[in-house]
Protein backbone atom coordinates (compact mmCIF):
# COMPACT_ATOMS: atom_id res chain seq x y z
CA UNK A 1 0.00 0.00 0.00
CA UNK A 2 1.46 3.38 -0.99
CA UNK A 3 1.53 6.44 1.25
CA UNK A 4 -1.55 8.08 -0.32
CA UNK A 5 -3.61 4.91 0.12
CA UNK A 6 -2.52 4.71 3.77
CA UNK A 7 -3.69 8.30 4.37
CA UNK A 8 -7.01 7.59 2.66
CA UNK A 9 -7.47 4.41 4.70
CA UNK A 10 -7.39 6.38 7.96
CA UNK A 11 -10.49 8.28 6.82
CA UNK A 12 -12.22 5.20 5.45
CA UNK A 13 -11.85 3.31 8.74
CA UNK A 14 -13.15 6.27 10.77
CA UNK A 15 -9.90 7.14 12.51
CA UNK A 16 -10.08 10.62 10.97
CA UNK A 17 -13.20 12.59 9.92
CA UNK A 18 -12.91 14.68 6.78
CA UNK A 19 -14.37 18.16 6.28
CA UNK A 20 -17.47 18.71 4.14
CA UNK A 21 -17.63 20.53 0.83
CA UNK A 22 -20.15 23.34 1.30
CA UNK A 23 -21.98 24.36 -1.86
CA UNK A 24 -22.80 27.94 -2.74
CA UNK A 25 -24.50 29.25 -5.86
CA UNK A 26 -22.00 31.67 -7.39
CA UNK A 27 -23.56 33.50 -10.35
CA UNK A 28 -21.64 35.10 -13.21
CA UNK A 29 -20.49 38.57 -12.28
CA UNK A 30 -20.28 41.36 -14.85
CA UNK A 31 -17.29 42.56 -12.79
CA UNK A 32 -19.07 45.66 -11.55
CA UNK A 33 -17.62 47.25 -8.43
CA UNK A 34 -19.56 45.75 -5.53
CA UNK A 35 -20.25 49.13 -3.95
CA UNK A 36 -22.30 50.10 -7.02
CA UNK A 37 -24.52 47.00 -6.80
CA UNK A 38 -27.87 47.38 -4.94
CA UNK A 39 -27.79 45.79 -1.48
CA UNK A 40 -30.65 43.44 -2.38
CA UNK A 41 -28.53 41.89 -5.16
CA UNK A 42 -25.45 41.34 -3.01
CA UNK A 43 -26.11 37.69 -2.26
CA UNK A 44 -23.36 35.58 -0.65
CA UNK A 45 -22.50 34.01 -4.01
CA UNK A 46 -22.50 37.32 -5.87
CA UNK A 47 -20.19 38.83 -3.24
CA UNK A 48 -17.80 35.87 -3.46
CA UNK A 49 -17.55 36.39 -7.22
CA UNK A 50 -17.03 40.14 -6.92
CA UNK A 51 -14.30 39.77 -4.30
CA UNK A 52 -12.53 37.13 -6.39
CA UNK A 53 -12.12 39.73 -9.16
CA UNK A 54 -10.94 42.40 -6.73
CA UNK A 55 -14.15 44.38 -7.13
CA UNK A 56 -14.77 44.97 -3.46
CA UNK A 57 -13.84 44.12 0.13
CA UNK A 58 -15.71 42.57 3.02
CA UNK A 59 -16.85 46.08 3.98
CA UNK A 60 -19.04 46.01 0.86
CA UNK A 61 -20.68 42.72 1.92
CA UNK A 62 -23.96 43.14 3.86
CA UNK A 63 -24.13 41.45 7.29
CA UNK A 64 -26.88 39.08 6.10
CA UNK A 65 -24.61 37.86 3.27
CA UNK A 66 -21.70 37.06 5.58
CA UNK A 67 -22.79 33.48 5.90
CA UNK A 68 -20.62 30.52 6.79
CA UNK A 69 -20.64 29.50 3.10
CA UNK A 70 -19.54 33.00 2.12
CA UNK A 71 -16.48 32.84 4.38
CA UNK A 72 -15.59 29.35 3.12
CA UNK A 73 -15.63 30.39 -0.53
CA UNK A 74 -14.27 33.94 -0.15
CA UNK A 75 -11.47 32.99 2.25
CA UNK A 76 -8.58 33.91 -0.05
CA UNK A 77 -9.80 37.47 -0.53
CA UNK A 78 -7.32 39.57 1.46
CA UNK A 79 -10.00 41.46 3.36
CA UNK A 80 -11.85 38.23 4.25
CA UNK A 81 -8.62 36.59 5.41
CA UNK A 82 -7.89 39.58 7.66
CA UNK A 83 -11.46 39.55 9.01
CA UNK A 84 -11.21 35.85 9.97
CA UNK A 85 -7.80 36.45 11.50
CA UNK A 86 -9.13 39.31 13.62
CA UNK A 87 -12.30 37.41 14.64
CA UNK A 88 -10.73 33.98 15.03
CA UNK A 89 -12.89 33.05 18.03
CA UNK A 90 -15.94 33.08 15.72
CA UNK A 91 -14.52 30.23 13.61
CA UNK A 92 -14.36 26.77 15.15
CA UNK A 93 -12.39 23.66 14.27
CA UNK A 94 -15.20 22.36 12.02
CA UNK A 95 -15.03 25.59 10.01
CA UNK A 96 -11.36 24.98 9.19
CA UNK A 97 -11.98 21.33 8.28
CA UNK A 98 -14.78 22.41 5.92
CA UNK A 99 -12.62 25.24 4.59
CA UNK A 100 -9.90 22.84 3.48
CA UNK A 101 -12.48 20.56 1.86
CA UNK A 102 -14.31 23.45 0.16
CA UNK A 103 -11.67 25.97 -0.90
CA UNK A 104 -8.74 24.49 -2.77
CA UNK A 105 -6.72 27.70 -2.34
CA UNK A 106 -6.98 27.71 1.45
CA UNK A 107 -3.88 25.52 1.87
CA UNK A 108 -1.92 26.67 -1.14
CA UNK A 109 -0.09 29.92 -0.46
CA UNK A 110 2.67 30.70 1.99
CA UNK A 111 1.28 33.90 3.54
CA UNK A 112 -2.48 33.32 3.75
CA UNK A 113 -3.02 29.59 4.02
CA UNK A 114 -5.44 28.65 6.78
CA UNK A 115 -2.73 27.07 8.97
CA UNK A 116 -1.20 30.55 9.38
CA UNK A 117 -4.15 31.76 11.46
CA UNK A 118 -5.58 28.50 12.73
CA UNK A 119 -5.38 28.16 16.55
CA UNK A 120 -2.50 25.87 17.48
CA UNK A 121 -4.81 23.40 19.21
CA UNK A 122 -6.53 22.78 15.85
CA UNK A 123 -3.26 21.84 14.15
CA UNK A 124 -2.96 18.12 14.72
CA UNK A 125 -2.45 14.92 12.77
CA UNK A 126 -6.07 14.80 11.61
CA UNK A 127 -6.09 18.38 10.29
CA UNK A 128 -2.79 17.83 8.48
CA UNK A 129 -4.05 14.65 6.85
CA UNK A 130 -7.18 16.50 5.68
CA UNK A 131 -4.89 19.11 4.08
CA UNK A 132 -2.80 16.37 2.45
CA UNK A 133 -5.92 14.64 1.11
CA UNK A 134 -7.35 17.80 -0.47
CA UNK A 135 -4.13 19.23 -1.88
CA UNK A 136 -3.32 16.15 -3.95
CA UNK A 137 -3.83 18.01 -7.24
CA UNK A 138 -2.22 21.31 -6.22
CA UNK A 139 1.45 22.10 -5.98
CA UNK A 140 1.19 24.91 -3.41
CA UNK A 141 3.01 23.70 -0.31
CA UNK A 142 2.18 26.71 1.88
CA UNK A 143 0.26 24.79 4.53
CA UNK A 144 3.04 22.22 4.97
CA UNK A 145 5.74 24.87 5.40
CA UNK A 146 3.54 26.68 7.92
CA UNK A 147 3.07 23.51 9.97
CA UNK A 148 6.84 22.91 9.81
CA UNK A 149 7.30 26.30 11.42
CA UNK A 150 4.38 26.35 13.86
CA UNK A 151 3.96 22.74 14.99
CA UNK A 152 6.38 20.36 13.30
CA UNK A 153 5.83 17.58 15.85
CA UNK A 154 2.40 16.69 14.39
CA UNK A 155 3.91 15.77 11.01
CA UNK A 156 4.21 11.99 10.68
CA UNK A 157 6.50 9.92 8.49
CA UNK A 158 3.66 9.43 6.01
CA UNK A 159 3.00 13.17 5.83
CA UNK A 160 6.66 13.89 5.11
CA UNK A 161 6.76 11.20 2.43
CA UNK A 162 3.55 12.45 0.90
CA UNK A 163 4.73 16.07 0.94
CA UNK A 164 8.02 15.42 -0.87
CA UNK A 165 6.07 13.46 -3.48
CA UNK A 166 3.39 16.05 -4.30
CA UNK A 167 5.27 19.31 -3.61
CA UNK A 168 8.30 19.45 -5.94
CA UNK A 169 9.59 22.71 -4.47
CA UNK A 170 10.39 20.96 -1.19
CA UNK A 171 13.05 18.95 -2.96
CA UNK A 172 14.20 21.44 -5.60
CA UNK A 173 14.50 24.83 -3.86
CA UNK A 174 17.37 23.76 -1.58
CA UNK A 175 18.03 20.14 -2.33
CA UNK A 176 20.23 19.31 0.63
CA UNK A 177 18.00 21.05 3.19
CA UNK A 178 15.19 18.52 2.85
CA UNK A 179 17.35 16.00 4.72
CA UNK A 180 17.78 18.46 7.59
CA UNK A 181 14.02 19.07 7.75
CA UNK A 182 12.96 15.43 7.86
CA UNK A 183 13.61 13.44 11.05
CA UNK A 184 16.33 10.86 10.38
CA UNK A 185 14.08 8.03 11.58
CA UNK A 186 11.62 8.82 8.74
CA UNK A 187 14.23 8.39 5.98
CA UNK A 188 13.97 4.90 4.51
CA UNK A 189 13.77 3.33 1.04
CA UNK A 190 10.14 4.41 0.66
CA UNK A 191 11.07 8.00 1.54
CA UNK A 192 13.73 8.04 -1.19
CA UNK A 193 11.23 6.65 -3.68
CA UNK A 194 8.66 9.32 -2.78
CA UNK A 195 11.34 11.98 -3.06
CA UNK A 196 12.02 10.91 -6.65
CA UNK A 197 8.41 10.21 -7.62
CA UNK A 198 6.74 13.40 -8.82
CA UNK A 199 2.98 13.54 -8.30
CA UNK A 200 2.59 17.27 -8.98
CA UNK A 201 0.28 18.51 -11.73
CA UNK A 202 2.92 20.98 -12.92
CA UNK A 203 6.16 19.69 -14.40
CA UNK A 204 9.26 20.58 -12.41
CA UNK A 205 11.25 23.24 -14.26
CA UNK A 206 14.54 21.80 -15.45
CA UNK A 207 17.68 23.69 -14.55
CA UNK A 208 20.83 21.99 -15.74
CA UNK A 209 23.04 24.57 -14.03
CA UNK A 210 22.07 23.49 -10.52
CA UNK A 211 22.38 20.30 -8.59
CA UNK A 212 19.66 17.70 -8.46
CA UNK A 213 17.87 15.98 -5.59
CA UNK A 214 19.24 12.65 -6.85
CA UNK A 215 22.75 13.94 -6.06
CA UNK A 216 21.92 13.58 -2.36
CA UNK A 217 20.69 9.99 -2.51
CA UNK A 218 23.17 7.13 -1.88
CA UNK A 219 24.01 5.34 -5.13
CA UNK A 220 23.26 1.93 -3.65
CA UNK A 221 19.61 3.06 -3.46
CA UNK A 222 19.60 3.97 -7.19
CA UNK A 223 19.39 0.48 -8.60
CA UNK A 224 18.41 -0.08 -12.27
CA UNK A 225 15.18 -1.70 -11.02
CA UNK A 226 14.18 1.31 -8.91
CA UNK A 227 15.06 3.82 -11.64
CA UNK A 228 13.13 1.92 -14.30
CA UNK A 229 10.16 1.63 -11.94
CA UNK A 230 10.18 5.41 -11.50
CA UNK A 231 10.17 5.97 -15.27
CA UNK A 232 7.39 3.45 -15.80
CA UNK A 233 5.30 4.97 -13.02
CA UNK A 234 5.47 8.39 -14.66
CA UNK A 235 8.00 9.52 -17.32
CA UNK A 236 7.87 12.99 -15.76
CA UNK A 237 9.83 11.54 -12.83
CA UNK A 238 12.86 12.02 -15.08
CA UNK A 239 12.79 15.67 -13.98
CA UNK A 240 14.36 14.45 -10.74
CA UNK A 241 17.10 12.34 -12.33
CA UNK A 242 20.73 13.42 -12.38
CA UNK A 243 23.30 12.44 -14.98
CA UNK A 244 24.15 9.24 -13.10
CA UNK A 245 20.51 8.11 -13.00
CA UNK A 246 19.91 8.90 -16.68
CA UNK A 247 22.94 6.89 -17.78
CA UNK A 248 22.47 3.75 -15.69
CA UNK A 249 22.53 0.73 -18.03
CA UNK A 250 19.37 -1.39 -18.02
CA UNK A 251 18.32 -4.60 -19.80
CA UNK A 252 14.82 -4.73 -21.25
CA UNK A 253 12.61 -6.00 -24.04
CA UNK A 254 10.64 -3.61 -26.20
CA UNK A 255 8.89 -4.18 -29.52
CA UNK A 256 10.03 -7.79 -29.57
CA UNK A 257 13.71 -6.86 -29.26
CA UNK A 258 16.21 -7.10 -26.43
CA UNK A 259 18.16 -3.96 -25.48
CA UNK A 260 21.01 -3.18 -23.13
CA UNK A 261 21.48 0.59 -23.04
CA UNK A 262 21.29 3.79 -21.00
CA UNK A 263 18.04 4.40 -19.14
CA UNK A 264 17.40 7.68 -21.01
CA UNK A 265 17.30 5.76 -24.30
CA UNK A 266 14.81 3.30 -22.85
CA UNK A 267 12.66 6.20 -21.66
CA UNK A 268 12.64 7.94 -25.06
CA UNK A 269 12.12 4.71 -26.96
CA UNK A 270 9.12 3.75 -24.84
CA UNK A 271 7.61 7.08 -23.78
CA UNK A 272 8.67 9.49 -26.52
CA UNK A 273 7.90 13.15 -25.88
CA UNK A 274 6.77 12.53 -22.30
CA UNK A 275 10.28 11.34 -21.55
CA UNK A 276 12.51 13.71 -23.51
CA UNK A 277 10.64 16.81 -22.34
CA UNK A 278 11.39 15.76 -18.76
CA UNK A 279 15.17 15.60 -19.10
CA UNK A 280 17.82 18.22 -19.96
CA UNK A 281 18.13 18.42 -23.74
CA UNK A 282 21.39 17.84 -25.59
CA UNK A 283 22.28 16.92 -29.16
CA UNK A 284 22.61 13.23 -28.30
CA UNK A 285 19.14 12.71 -26.84
CA UNK A 286 17.49 15.07 -29.35
CA UNK A 287 19.04 13.22 -32.31
CA UNK A 288 18.07 9.87 -30.79
CA UNK A 289 14.47 11.08 -30.46
CA UNK A 290 14.41 12.36 -34.06
CA UNK A 291 15.77 9.01 -35.30
CA UNK A 292 12.73 7.27 -33.78
CA UNK A 293 9.93 9.74 -34.47
CA UNK A 294 9.58 11.31 -37.95
CA UNK A 295 8.16 14.79 -38.37
CA UNK A 296 4.70 13.52 -39.29
CA UNK A 297 4.35 11.62 -36.00
CA UNK A 298 2.26 12.74 -33.05
CA UNK A 299 5.29 12.39 -30.78
CA UNK A 300 7.24 14.89 -32.85
CA UNK A 301 4.23 17.22 -33.03
CA UNK A 302 4.09 17.33 -29.22
CA UNK A 303 7.87 17.83 -28.92
CA UNK A 304 8.15 20.39 -31.72
CA UNK A 305 7.95 23.62 -29.75
CA UNK A 306 10.44 22.50 -27.11
CA UNK A 307 12.77 21.24 -29.85
CA UNK A 308 12.70 24.57 -31.68
CA UNK A 309 13.34 26.48 -28.48
CA UNK A 310 16.33 24.23 -27.87
CA UNK A 311 17.67 24.74 -31.41
CA UNK A 312 17.31 28.51 -31.24
CA UNK A 313 19.03 28.70 -27.86
CA UNK A 314 21.82 26.41 -29.08
CA UNK A 315 22.40 27.98 -32.50
CA UNK A 316 21.68 31.63 -31.85
CA UNK A 317 21.66 32.44 -28.17
CA UNK A 318 21.57 36.21 -28.80
CA UNK A 319 18.46 35.96 -30.99
CA UNK A 320 16.91 33.67 -28.37
CA UNK A 321 17.63 36.14 -25.57
CA UNK A 322 16.48 39.14 -27.65
CA UNK A 323 13.20 37.44 -28.50
CA UNK A 324 12.54 36.46 -24.89
CA UNK A 325 13.24 40.03 -23.80
CA UNK A 326 10.77 41.32 -26.41
CA UNK A 327 8.14 38.91 -25.13
CA UNK A 328 8.79 39.89 -21.51
CA UNK A 329 8.66 43.61 -22.37
CA UNK A 330 5.39 43.08 -24.24
CA UNK A 331 3.88 41.27 -21.25
CA UNK A 332 4.90 44.11 -18.92
CA UNK A 333 3.48 46.70 -21.34
CA UNK A 334 0.22 44.77 -21.61
CA UNK A 335 -0.17 44.46 -17.85
CA UNK A 336 0.68 48.14 -17.33
CA UNK A 337 -1.76 49.31 -20.01
CA UNK A 338 -4.65 47.20 -18.76
CA UNK A 339 -3.98 48.00 -15.09
CA UNK A 340 -3.65 51.69 -15.85
CA UNK A 341 -7.02 51.76 -17.61
CA UNK A 342 -8.73 49.86 -14.79
CA UNK A 343 -7.14 51.56 -11.76
CA UNK A 344 -6.54 55.12 -12.89
CA UNK A 345 -9.25 55.65 -15.48
CA UNK A 346 -11.85 53.47 -13.71
CA UNK A 347 -12.25 51.57 -16.98
CA UNK A 348 -14.15 48.28 -17.15
CA UNK A 349 -11.72 45.36 -17.37
CA UNK A 350 -13.28 43.96 -20.56
CA UNK A 351 -13.02 47.34 -22.28
CA UNK A 352 -9.36 47.69 -21.22
CA UNK A 353 -8.58 44.23 -22.62
CA UNK A 354 -10.24 45.11 -25.93
CA UNK A 355 -8.21 48.32 -26.17
CA UNK A 356 -5.01 46.37 -25.62
CA UNK A 357 -6.06 43.81 -28.24
CA UNK A 358 -6.59 46.63 -30.76
CA UNK A 359 -3.13 48.03 -30.01
CA UNK A 360 -1.59 44.58 -30.41
CA UNK A 361 -3.38 43.96 -33.72
CA UNK A 362 -2.08 47.26 -35.11
CA UNK A 363 1.45 46.43 -33.98
CA UNK A 364 1.31 43.05 -35.78
CA UNK A 365 -0.19 44.43 -39.00
CA UNK A 366 2.99 43.62 -40.97
CA UNK A 367 3.66 40.21 -39.42
CA UNK A 368 2.77 36.66 -40.46
CA UNK A 369 2.11 33.64 -38.24
CA UNK A 370 4.66 30.97 -37.41
CA UNK A 371 2.11 28.18 -36.98
CA UNK A 372 0.36 26.31 -39.81
CA UNK A 373 -2.70 24.18 -39.07
CA UNK A 374 -3.26 22.83 -42.55
CA UNK A 375 -2.09 19.62 -44.16
CA UNK A 376 1.51 19.28 -45.23
CA UNK A 377 1.74 17.55 -48.66
CA UNK A 378 2.78 13.93 -48.30
CA UNK A 379 6.08 14.43 -50.15
CA UNK A 380 7.19 16.92 -47.45
CA UNK A 381 5.53 15.47 -44.34
CA UNK A 382 8.33 13.19 -43.11
CA UNK A 383 11.10 15.74 -43.55
CA UNK A 384 9.34 19.02 -42.75
CA UNK A 385 6.95 19.77 -39.93
CA UNK A 386 4.05 22.15 -40.52
CA UNK A 387 5.98 25.28 -39.48
CA UNK A 388 9.00 24.35 -41.60
CA UNK A 389 6.70 23.75 -44.55
CA UNK A 390 5.12 27.17 -43.98
CA UNK A 391 8.59 28.73 -44.04
CA UNK A 392 9.18 27.10 -47.43
CA UNK A 393 5.90 28.54 -48.68
CA UNK A 394 6.84 32.01 -47.48
CA UNK A 395 10.21 31.72 -49.21
CA UNK A 396 8.65 30.49 -52.45
CA UNK A 397 6.37 33.53 -52.46
CA UNK A 398 9.31 35.88 -52.01
CA UNK A 399 8.43 36.76 -48.40
CA UNK A 400 11.52 37.60 -46.37
CA UNK A 401 11.48 36.53 -42.71
CA UNK A 402 13.35 39.16 -40.71
CA UNK A 403 13.15 37.55 -37.28
CA UNK A 404 10.87 35.62 -34.95
CA UNK A 405 9.03 38.37 -33.11
CA UNK A 406 7.46 36.17 -30.40
CA UNK A 407 5.84 32.76 -30.06
CA UNK A 408 3.20 33.64 -32.65
CA UNK A 409 4.65 35.86 -35.40
CA UNK A 410 7.54 36.51 -37.74
CA UNK A 411 8.43 40.05 -38.69
CA UNK A 412 8.40 39.92 -42.49
CA UNK A 413 9.11 41.98 -45.60
CA UNK A 414 6.43 41.38 -48.23
CA UNK A 415 7.08 41.33 -51.98
CA UNK A 416 6.05 44.44 -53.89
CA UNK A 417 2.28 44.55 -54.41
CA UNK A 418 1.50 42.09 -51.60
CA UNK A 419 -0.70 43.26 -48.75
CA UNK A 420 -2.31 41.97 -45.55
CA UNK A 421 -6.05 42.60 -45.19
CA UNK A 422 -7.54 42.44 -41.68
CA UNK A 423 -11.11 41.25 -41.29
CA UNK A 424 -11.80 40.53 -37.63
CA UNK A 425 -10.37 37.22 -36.51
CA UNK A 426 -9.52 36.14 -40.07
CA UNK A 427 -6.89 37.89 -42.14
CA UNK A 428 -5.74 37.52 -45.74
CA UNK A 429 -2.43 37.89 -47.52
CA UNK A 430 -3.20 39.03 -51.08
CA UNK A 431 -0.81 39.21 -54.00
CA UNK A 432 -0.34 42.04 -56.50
CA UNK A 433 -3.43 40.84 -58.38
CA UNK A 434 -5.61 40.97 -55.27
CA UNK A 435 -5.77 37.14 -55.06
CA UNK A 436 -5.96 35.61 -51.57
CA UNK A 437 -2.80 33.56 -51.12
CA UNK A 438 -2.83 32.86 -47.40
CA UNK A 439 -5.62 32.94 -44.79
CA UNK A 440 -4.68 33.24 -41.14
CA UNK A 441 -6.52 33.45 -37.83
CA UNK A 442 -5.48 35.95 -35.16
CA UNK A 443 -7.04 36.46 -31.74
CA UNK A 444 -5.17 39.40 -30.23
CA UNK A 445 -6.69 39.33 -26.73
CA UNK A 446 -3.88 38.92 -24.18
CA UNK A 447 -5.63 36.13 -22.24
CA UNK A 448 -6.64 34.14 -25.33
CA UNK A 449 -3.79 34.81 -27.78
CA UNK A 450 -3.64 32.64 -30.89
CA UNK A 451 -2.32 33.05 -34.43
CA UNK A 452 -2.03 30.45 -37.19
CA UNK A 453 -2.27 30.02 -40.94
CA UNK A 454 -5.38 28.03 -41.75
CA UNK A 455 -5.22 27.91 -45.56
CA UNK A 456 -2.60 28.23 -48.30
CA UNK A 457 -3.99 28.87 -51.77
CA UNK A 458 -1.11 28.40 -54.19
CA UNK A 459 -1.98 29.05 -57.84
CA UNK A 460 0.08 26.06 -58.93
CA UNK A 461 2.21 23.45 -57.24
CA UNK A 462 5.54 25.06 -56.42
CA UNK A 463 8.84 23.24 -56.16
CA UNK A 464 9.73 24.23 -52.62
CA UNK A 465 13.39 24.16 -51.68
CA UNK A 466 15.38 25.43 -48.76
Amino acid sequence: MNVYDRIKKRFENGEFVDGNYCKLAIPYDSRTKLRYVPIALRTPGYCVNALSYGNGTIDDVPEESRTREFFLHAYTSKSVFEYIKNHISDFDRKFFKDLIATNKYSTMFSDNNCFEIMPLEYIDEEMCNIAALHSRDWTGDGWFRTVLRRKKEVLTADLFKYAVKIYPALSTDNNDEIFNIVPKSFIDDEFYYCLLSDNAIVRVKLDTNSDNIMDYIPKHILTPELLKRLVDEKPRNLCRFNNYGLNVIIDYYYGGKAYEEELWKYAIRRYGEDAISSMPLNDENVNFFLSLYPKDSMEYFRFKRLYKEYKMKRDNSKEYEDRNKRIQDEMILTAADILGEVLFNDEDLDVAIKKDAKRRRKKNSKSLPIEYRGLVPSEYAKDYDSEEYLELVYKSLGIQIVNQKDYFFYDVILPEGYNIINDGYYNYLVDSNGREVITFFYDSKAYDMAAYVSNINLEKELKLTL
